[in-house]
């Protein structure tokens, strides 16, 4: 009867151990995903963007000529 209470105690400590590596190599999968994502974040911030942030509300007009008496301004 001893003996097959200590098995048994053996076999649930085994199960738990073995239950606790599984969460243990789980979190350190999720914290590695979490650390790239992190690295990819920080390479793209000292990048300079390809497109414009905004457009101005009224962009600068190039004029082919002007005769200084009218205005461009609405």
């Amino acid at each position: 009867m001893l003996l097959a209470d200590k098995k048994r105690e053996i076999t649930t400590l085994q199960e738990r151990y073995e239950e606790e590596q599984m969460r243990e190599m789980e979190a350190r999968r999720r914290e590695g995903g979490e650390i790239e994502h992190i690295q990819e974040q920080l390479q793209h911030q000292g990048r300079r963007p390809t497109e414009p942030l905004h457009q101005t509300a009224n962009p600068k007009v190039k004029l082919e000529k002007y005769d200084g008496k009218t205005s461009i301004i609405q």
